[in-house]
């Protein structure tokens, strides 16, 4: 969901179950949010909430399982 208000929901196909690390970060590369999370294979989604405090502007999310990484800039409104 781009651009995004409180939440982002992050969709991948993962080849298997893994311990999972999402990062949320500014423009600037700062790390603002990190979560953990158990992800199951197959198709996934991933919800990291409670945003709606942060200003708007630009934002990275990046989800890392098992050896995969996943990374994309995303707007907040």
């Amino acid at each position: 969901n781009n651009p995004f208000q409180n939440e982002i929901q992050i969709q991948f196909s993962l080849a298997q179950s893994g311990k999972g690390r999402i990062n949320l970060y500014s423009a600037q590369g700062q790390l603002i949010k990190r979560e953990f999370a158990n992800m199951n294979s197959g198709q996934f989604t991933y919800t990291m909430s409670n945003l709606s405090p942060l200003p708007e502007g630009f934002y990275i999310v990046e989800a890392i399982v098992n050896d995969q990484r996943w990374k994309e800039k995303l707007l907040k409104k």
